[in-house]
């Protein structure tokens, strides 16, 4: 009878840790997901930071070339 028991809450617990890992897996790869997400996001936000800069620094450049032909 002891047994039994035991076999009995052994085989309960087992379910339990097993539906816990699954559900472990599917919270983690949600989370992950949404840091890409952000990450993307900030990954275009830098380049088009950069392009703006880029473009800004290449009108300047323009500008003082223009004014040393003029010299």
């Amino acid at each position: 009878m002891i047994l039994k028991i035991f076999i009995k809450k052994n085989e309960e617990r087992n379910e339990k840790n097993k539906n816990i890992e699954k559900n472990r897996g599917k919270k983690t790869e949600k989370k992950i997901e949404k840091y890409r997400k952000k990450w993307r996001k900030k990954r275009k936000k830098k380049s088009k930071k950069w392009r703006k800069k880029k473009k800004k620094y290449s009108k300047k450049r323009k500008k003082m070339w223009i004014k040393q032909r003029r010299k």
